[in-house]
């Protein structure tokens, strides 16, 4: 028989083999009490971390997605929506990640107001909480129909919160669809999706709102099926640049298309003075580019166009559509200038963009019209009537003494316009021209900056009969 001392070799042995299976199970034993101290500890990430190390031990991949989901609720409550979408997004169906995966998309996106982001917080937070299968089902379809809005799929949303009837503020979601598919109209237009804008002024149901806008929209769709590409923005026109932004020459106008377009670029048509021949302050329309640096398209007439105002106003129209195609956006916040006889053109133009392009100006600018409003080129009764009625705002630049006395004034406001005359303390001719290019008048006029010199300029509304 063999002693204890003889089965020593073999013992050791065999105990050494334990120890290499017994090891790994202590190890994970032991870093698995260590993430449930950190868990404990409200340690999410920490024990998150180490949950998830442990594979597939014991339920440690589940504590791993509950650490994740609390850290989501965490970001949740202090207003990190975007990284809590991307947290609860990252597990998968575990609890209710899902659906506030949905109220975070929402929240991450919607920058309007209402009662939206208050409900969608609240319910999303009940979703943790016991409550009837019907409490829950409503709730889902909420979430799901905020999560549609906030990815522009306004029809749905529509569908979904009328199906919700009287829940909480279901009513009045219907109605921020509506403004956002309004919005996103705008927005489609603008960058000259056209069908999707149809689409969207469609769901906003806000038809005399948009009137005006979907025709535009659909006299762009008809003119590209058969358009020819006239390549005015190209290398072949291109005579200088203004850092990222390009100045072009297609006969007879000089045209400025800033380094970045979008939905929000404007547009500047602007006719200079004469009877036909060039006339363009050409140091100062350079000046006024390389001061004020304009993130609008501007088309510079080099000519007042007074000759063949219908064929210049037609001209226009077409060179300053033809260029908004080739820089992938819509016209819109139209202004018009004009200075000494080229205010004649612009005044006539504001008309014909309405009612041959159905484009409304919001601006038109006159910079001391000649012949003090004496021309017979003035507006007709009808163009006053449809400028009036797209809402154009007049700003003419005078001379103190000028205003309501003219009769071309008197009959522009007394037709329903609104205009304001803007005197200037320089009452040169010319020298308001220069003036509206080295103050920055346009860019004042597109809404860019900076505001008018008040040493220079007073705004006085004009009003008949009041």
């Amino acid at each position: 028989m063999k002693s204890f001392f003889d089965r020593w070799p073999v013992l050791l042995c065999a105990a050494a083999a334990l120890c290499l299976v017994l090891t790994p199970a202590v190890s994970r034993a032991f870093r698995y009490r260590q993430a449930e101290r950190q868990f404990l500890n409200g340690s999410y990430a920490q024990a998150g971390q180490d949950f998830a190390g442990l594979g597939s031990y014991r339920d440690a991949a589940e504590k791993a997605a509950e650490c994740g989901y609390r850290l989501a609720q965490g970001l949740f409550h202090t207003g990190a929506y975007a990284a809590a979408q991307d947290l609860y997004e990252s597990l998968g169906d575990y609890r209710a990640a899902p659906l506030r995966t949905a109220a975070c998309a929402y929240l991450a996106a919607w920058t309007g107001g209402g009662t939206g982001p208050q409900t969608v917080k609240r319910l999303a937070d009940s979703l943790d909480t016991e409550q009837s299968r019907e409490e829950l089902a409503a709730a889902e379809a909420y979430l799901l129909a905020s999560a549609a809005l906030a990815r522009g799929e306004t029809r749905q949303g529509i569908r979904s919160f009328q199906e919700l009837g009287a829940f909480e503020d279901s009513p009045s979601r219907i109605g921020d669809c509506r403004a956002a598919a309004y919005d996103l109209a705008l927005t489609c237009m603008h960058t000259r999706r056209f069908e999707e804008a149809l689409a969207y002024f469609e769901d906003a149901a806000r038809p005399e709102e948009s009137a005006d806008h979907e025709k535009y929209c659909r006299l762009r769709l008809a003119r590209e099926e058969n358009a020819v590409p006239e390549g005015i923005v190209t290398g072949e026109r291109l005579i200088g640049t203004f850092g990222q932004s390009s100045l072009y020459y297609c006969p007879p106008a000089y045209i400025y298309v800033p380094g970045r377009l979008d939905a929000e670029t404007r547009f500047l048509v602007y006719f200079a003075g004469g009877t036909g021949e060039p006339m363009l302050y050409m140091d100062s329309m350079y000046e006024y580019l390389w001061t004020y640096e304009p993130k609008s398209v501007l088309l510079f007439w080099e000519s007042s166009g007074v000759t063949d105002i219908p064929g210049t106003c037609a001209q226009a129209i077409a060179v300053a559509e033809q260029t908004a195609a080739e820089c992938g956006i819509g016209i819109h916040d139209l202004v018009l200038a004009g200075s000494s006889n080229g205010c004649y053109t612009a005044l006539h133009a504001a008309a014909a963009f309405y009612s041959q392009d159905c484009l409304a100006a919001r601006t038109v600018l006159t910079l001391d019209t000649g012949a003090d409003w004496a021309s017979p080129i003035n507006l007709s009764s009808g163009e006053r009537l449809t400028t009036a009625r797209a809402g154009t705002d007049f700003y003419l630049f005078e001379q103190a003494a000028d205003g309501l006395n003219i009769e071309a004034i008197y009959d522009l406001a007394a037709s329903g316009n609104r205009v304001t005359a803007v005197y200037c303390a320089n009452e040169d001719h010319n020298e308001m021209t220069r003036l509206a290019f080295s103050k920055g008048v346009f860019s004042w006029a597109l809404e860019e900056g900076p505001p008018l010199d008040p040493d220079q300029y007073t705004l006085v509304p004009l009003t008949v009969g009041e």
